[in-house]
């Protein structure tokens, strides 16, 4: 069933309130929640100001760069549009737990939700998290929805994987990109509003690859880093293993937890990782993503050429459109861990 917003994630709504409570000095100007992405954020609160609202906006970009904060906020703002407010007017849809796909049926429920009177008698809001996972069926039911839109219903998609949308719901849709955020900028949140040590707010910075949502979960969820960790260090141990050692490593990651979720991680991991490497052979360390690795990256890249790394990337992109062609997760890293 899709889900009534109640409260933001513990750890949005954490960032959210500091933010917040720093940006009271301008009253005029609404103060988003968000690290960096100024010109995605300046494009709504220009839509919302002159009443140019979308019937479905599409928030796309990597994974951590605050899209899902970005629309929780939009969306008590088209709501409530003199202050933040919770409500059962705005309703999110998400892939179950241990499902590849987001449902028909729970898209067609969805729907019937947003075709109900809303309790505020103004806009109701439908938010779609991870919208590239939308089956097929599911995707052509919201495409109805767009051909015959219903009044004072705002939707809002959101993926990190825009060429996975259906090309007629991209058509039909206000498209606002996120981009990653300057090292610099969540450095300084880091330290400036979360007390963190000075080296320690580098390291998670640069480590987020300029997606702030990242760097936060890396400072407080311990155990979120520490898996991330394992599977840097399992991409570095492939260039110190024999194919078999390489897959014994490979299940040691599947432990526990949503299996294609911790697959498209360790891809993500992993091609982070390959582009140090790439930095590494020019020695452009203080570019270097993973700094607590160089030691690592230069005994790998000693024994690798540029093209050899470079062939890493086609491989990796094989493995993402496995992954999304419903191939086990498990068998898409074997592949990598067998071709690179």
């Amino acid at each position: 069933m899709p889900k009534i917003i109640a409260f933001l994630p513990d750890l949005l709504y954490n960032s959210f309130i500091k933010i917040k409570n720093i940006s009271k000095k301008d009253t005029t100007q609404f103060a988003w929640p968000i690290i960096g992405n100024s010109a995605a954020l300046d494009f709504l609160d220009r839509s919302h100001k002159l009443g140019n609202i979308a019937q479905t906006y599409i928030f796309s970009g990597a994974a951590g760069l605050g899209k899902t904060l970005t629309a929780h906020c939009f969306a008590e703002r088209l709501i409530f549009p003199e202050k933040l407010s919770n409500c059962g007017d705005c309703h999110i849809v998400e892939r179950l737990e241990g499902k590849k796909n987001i449902s028909v049926d729970q898209i067609r429920e969805f729907i019937n939700i947003l075709g109900m009177s809303s309790f505020s008698g103004g806009r109701k809001v439908g938010i779609i998290k991870a919208a590239e996972t939308l089956s097929l069926e599911a995707a052509n039911s919201l495409l109805k929805l767009l051909e015959e839109p219903q009044a004072d219903v705002v939707l809002i998609l959101i993926t990190s994987s825009l060429d996975s949308i259906l090309p007629t719901i991209i058509s039909r849709s206000q498209v606002v990109n996120f981009f990653p955020v300057a090292t610099d900028l969540i450095r300084d949140y880091l330290c400036d509003n979360l007390s963190t040590p000075l080296e320690l707010a580098n390291n998670l910075a640069a480590l987020s690859g300029g997606r702030p949502g990242r760097a936060l979960q890396f400072l407080e969820d311990h155990d979120f880093y520490e898996n991330y960790l394992q599977q840097v260090q399992s991409f570095l141990g492939f260039f110190k293993s024999d194919i078999s050692e390489r897959l014994k490593n490979i299940s040691l990651l599947f432990d526990d937890g949503e299996a294609v979720v911790k697959a498209a991680q360790t891809i993500d991991a992993w091609e982070a990782v390959a582009r140090d490497l790439v930095l590494s052979v020019f020695n452009n360390n203080d570019l270097v993503a993973h700094r607590n690795f160089l030691p690592e990256l230069k005994e790998a890249v000693s024994d690798l050429d540029l093209t050899k790394i470079t062939g890493f990337f086609p491989i990796f992109d094989k493995a993402k459109q496995y992954l999304a062609a419903n191939v086990m997760p498990k068998n898409v890293l074997e592949y990598i861990a067998i071709n690179i």
